[in-house]
């Protein structure tokens, strides 16, 4: 069905070009004309968008979803704006919140007109966090399409939040038309796991079928041509049977199955081999298993997960530390070896995917990872097994970090040139240190952590490393031989003395509020002996807060102030990079440039490179110069 509103037209924005949107791009195409529909999109790289543009040379492709084209006024080719605008976001999992950053910068930019629907193809994101990530109020619909909308015929279940009108439902279940003959919204989020289940995961099973009855034709002396062929389209012809036939699908089955034929006794030994009990078996794992990634967690938590609850209920009768630990009443932690969780807390530099706490005193049982924490009653989990619906995400303790700061205009329009291939450097590894900062967004704040964890990151800003290069060909232990760089003495994870540190001409003031450090400041500039309000001070100061940082300097004895930028909690903004790179630049105190800027260029973004691929907590890394 064409995608014309009754007052214009639709607009579509796909936000990666992966095989779902491009099914979804092709199908719309098929069907509409720019008179009706008109389709944007972006690629995260540039093979991708030459590939996007080669295969839609009509539409508009580009590179990143920051662009103006997409978002200024995108549409000032149509004779008028169109009445719908849908952004469909195509991306893996992991990318999702990216973004969901991008968009948010796109709104503080752009008056976006019409307001979007925000249409996710992106397993295991729920409405939830999708609506932490996105602007303020936005409709948002899930949607779990299957692979035949390649050929025109999926199925897709979608899950509309509060924010969606019945206009814009209806809007976006007519796009999906175009490719998937069959939507269905359920009416609870969780509908969507189990119809992933089915729809989702069912072409695996129809296609697993199909490949075992062509291999016992096979093996009865067809050839794989004619058993493939027969088998092929008796599935198609039984698929468009259910369809077009109103009765039930056990008043097909019986039809099939004679009362005492052949087709009935096979039936018989499918059920004898527990066929149905299978099915159902593999849908459960399938709805488990994509309800441990909405909930940030993997197979192995839903593993451990039903080892304690046996032993909480008592059906594992060895003695093992969890019952031990809890016979004594003692508050036990246990690990599971996986993935960096906190390096700069209690558990530095440990390497875990979950942490289980056994909380007697509470009465709780947690299950903490990199991205959650989660809880159940002890009490439940002694009444029978527990589940993973029974864990519930715990409200973040520290109010301060939930909600961005702002500062009253006029901002100070501060000029900052800053080497793009620096920035990128900084923001691969802020990003990834990041991932530590989170953790304490999470909690009561701990100050001295937060100090600890700021003045870390001016540091890795500052880029001070110590470089030693060593020249000629030795065994390096990957057998292989070369020359080699070790990047020696990161930053220490020392934190300062008070909430004052100092580099170069720049004072960093570490606070929890931004009002709280303009304040500071002010206070800290006039105790300075060059201090007079007749002038500029000399001293400017970077304030850095749990998720923003500002600058600010006193002008004839007034503060001015930057626009706070976000720079950790989310993607650090390019303006927040180029900040903390202008303020930790030490240059003006240190003469000459740091080991690292003394290598050829080329050197030292291999350097970078592997210094921003894994976590900072490392202390020491190296890189091999082939």
């Amino acid at each position: 069905m064409p995608c014309s509103t009754a007052k214009g037209i639709t607009a579509c924005t796909f936000i990666g070009g992966g095989v779902l949107a491009r099914c979804m791009i092709d199908g719309l195409l098929d069907i509409n004309d720019e008179s009706n529909v008109v389709i944007r999109a972006t690629g995260r790289r540039a093979d991708h968008i030459k590939e996007l543009t080669t295969r839609y040379p009509s539409l508009v492709v580009s590179l990143g979803n920051r662009s103006p084209i997409l978002w200024d006024s995108p549409w000032q080719k149509l004779d008028k704006t169109p009445t719908a605008h849908v952004v469909f976001i195509c991306t893996q999992p992991w990318a999702t919140s990216d973004v969901c950053q991008d968009i948010r910068y796109v709104y503080s930019q752009w008056p976006i007109h019409p307001k979007p629907i925000f249409v996710t193809m992106c397993p295991g994101i729920t409405t939830a966090q999708l609506e932490s990530w996105l602007p303020e109020k936005a409709s948002i619909v899930r949607t779990m399409p299957n692979t035949p909308v390649a050929v025109r015929q999926g199925a897709t279940a979608m899950f509309a939040n509060k924010a969606v009108t019945p206009q814009q439902a209806s809007i976006v279940a007519g796009l999906f038309r175009a490719v998937s003959p069959q939507v269905s919204f359920v009416s609870q989020e969780e509908g969507i796991d189990v119809a992933a289940s089915i729809s989702g995961s069912s072409p695996a099973y129809f296609f697993k079928m199909l490949a075992a009855l062509v291999e016992a034709g096979v093996s009865h002396g067809l050839s794989p041509d004619i058993a493939s062929a027969l088998v092929k389209q008796s599935s198609l012809g039984a698929t468009i049977q259910s369809i077009q036939d109103r009765r039930s699908l056990q008043s097909l089955i019986d039809d099939v199955c004679v009362p005492g034929g052949s087709t009935e006794k096979a039936m018989w030994e499918l059920e004898q081999g527990q066929f149905s009990a299978v099915v159902a078996a593999a849908v459960e794992k399938r709805a488990t298993l994509r309800r441990c990634v909405s909930m940030h967690r993997d197979e192995e938590d839903w593993r451990f997960l039903e080892i304690f609850a046996g032993i909480l209920v008592g059906l594992q009768i060895p003695t093992s530390d969890i019952s031990t630990a809890l016979e004594q009443g003692i508050k036990l932690e246990w690990e599971d070896v996986y993935d960096v969780v906190n390096p700069f807390g209690d558990r530095r530099g440990g390497k875990v995917n979950s942490v289980w706490t056994f909380d007697l005193h509470k009465g709780r049982i947690f299950l903490e990872n990199s991205a959650h924490i989660y809880s159940a009653p002890l009490e439940l989990s002694l009444q029978r097994p527990l589940t993973l619906d029974d864990f519930h995400p715990l409200d973040r303790e520290n109010q301060t970090a939930e909600s961005l700061q702002s500062l009253p205009e006029p901002y100070w329009d501060l000029k900052m040139d800053v080497a793009p291939r620096q920035r990128a450097f900084l923001g691969r590894i802020l990003a990834d240190f990041g991932h530590t900062w989170r953790h304490i967004l999470r909690r009561q704040m701990n100050s001295t952590t937060f100090m600890k964890l700021a003045y870390a990151a001016v540091w890795i800003s500052n880029m001070r490393f110590d470089i030693h290069e060593r020249l000629g060909f030795e065994d390096l232990g990957v057998k292989r031989r070369g020359m080699y760089v070790w990047v020696t003495d990161l930053p220490k994870w020392d934190s300062p003395q008070s909430s004052f540190f100092q580099v170069g001409s720049t004072w960093f003031v570490f606070v929890q509020q931004i009002q709280e450090g303009i304040e500071m400041a002010r206070d800290h500039a006039r105790s300075l002996p060059q201090y007079t309000e007749l002038e500029a001070s000399p001293a400017t100061y970077a304030i850095l807060t749990l998720r923003q940082i500002t600058l600010c300097k006193m002008v004839h004895g007034e503060a001015v102030w930057t626009r706070p930028e976000i720079l950790f909690g989310d993607s650090p903004s390019d303006t927040a990079i180029d900040m903390m790179i202008w303020a930790s630049d030490s240059s003006t105190t240190e003469p000459g440039p740091s080991r690292i800027h003394s290598l050829p260029v080329e050197i030292q973004d291999i350097i970078l490179y592997y210094a921003a691929s894994s976590s900072v907590s490392a202390g020491m890394l190296g890189c091999i110069l082939d």
